[in-house]
């Protein structure tokens, strides 16, 4: 099945979050039994759907290079459109639980760590 805005759509929609202002809907469909995260800005207000439009495909392509360099992360679907980005869903804590506990605040140090001795660190923002 491709997936596309059409798709997306008709299938039923779990929320992770509904976005406030400038915060892209996030929610979970389930394709072909997988189940895909749909990071979403097209109910949005123009303004902040054209901002949305930057973001998703910022982020596309942040996600398209770390997948370059890491084989544990999440696999990217795609752009279904223009507004909305696709990627797999991983059951478990989200990076910002971890990063308020104290026993995984080592997480953070060490994941910047990591990603500054890639080779394409002139990529990756301080």
């Amino acid at each position: 099945m491709e997936l596309n805005r059409e798709v997306i759509d008709r299938l039923e929609k779990t929320y992770l979050l509904k976005g406030k202002k400038k915060q892209a809907d996030v929610y979970i469909v389930k394709i072909n039994g997988k189940q895909i995260v749909i990071k979403d800005y097209k109910n949005k207000t123009p303004l902040i759907k054209r901002y949305g439009k930057r973001m998703a495909k910022r982020e596309y392509k942040n996600y398209l290079l770390v997948n370059k360099l890491f084989d544990f992360f999440p696999e990217t679907y795609g752009m279904p459109d223009e507004h909305s980005l696709a990627i797999e869903f991983i059951n478990g804590k989200t990076f910002g639980e971890v990063e308020k506990k104290e026993e995984y605040c080592f997480a953070v140090e060490e994941l910047k760590k990591c990603v500054k001795k890639t080779p394409f660190r002139k990529h990756i923002p301080p």
